[in-house]
């Protein structure tokens, strides 16, 4: 990465710094570009350099985020690595970023960034076997995303793996026709 390329990634990094910033306190519908470019200290001008909008902005944090889910899970988790470990690794990659997703579930903009998402998750960044069906894949997506919404939005969440263990213990208690 060159020096215009790093001073432009770092413009990108100080806006979405800047979008949470604003989102602790101001409706999302509310918050300008201006708003976002005088928190960041930044000129309008580079903002429209990386982003039409601050809905691309947005965009652009869930996009960021999913890849590197992604990059992180590939790295640290075998192909062919358990539902519990898969689900653990799951929770526990967005717990860091928990303060900034709750501020996305309490405005109801955090389940749009999946499903207006570029970065399409496969069977193998949720532990299953790569010939998975696209049913069961987008099963499990859902589930998870929809579970993270909701331990998320809790002021005091658990423990991600105690998220996961639960899930475990209570999946097999689903009724199936015989």
């Amino acid at each position: 990465m060159n020096g215009q390329e790093r001073l432009a990634e770092q413009s990108r990094q100080l806006l979405v710094g800047a979008l949470f910033t604003l989102l602790a306190d101001n409706h999302y519908g509310e918050i300008t570009v201006t708003d976002l470019t005088t928190q960041a200290q930044l000129a309008r001008r580079t903002f429209y350099r990386s982003f039409a909008n601050k809905d691309d902005l947005l965009a652009f944090y869930g996009n960021r985020s999913l890849r590197r889910y992604q990059v992180v899970r590939r790295e640290k988790l075998t192909a062919t690595a358990d539902l519990q470990t898969a689900m653990t690794f799951f929770f526990q990659f967005w717990w860091p970023e928990r303060h900034r997703l709750r501020l996305l579930i309490q405005q109801n903009l955090f389940m749009g960034l999946l499903t207006q998402s570029r970065v399409t998750l496969t069977p193998q960044d949720l532990g299953l076997n790569p010939a998975a069906t696209p049913y069961l894949t987008s099963f499990l997506i859902g589930g998870l995303w929809t579970t993270l919404n909701t331990w998320l939005a809790q002021a005091t969440p658990e423990p991600p793996a105690t998220v996961a263990q639960t899930l475990l213990r209570e999946l097999p208690q689903l009724p199936t026709q015989s």
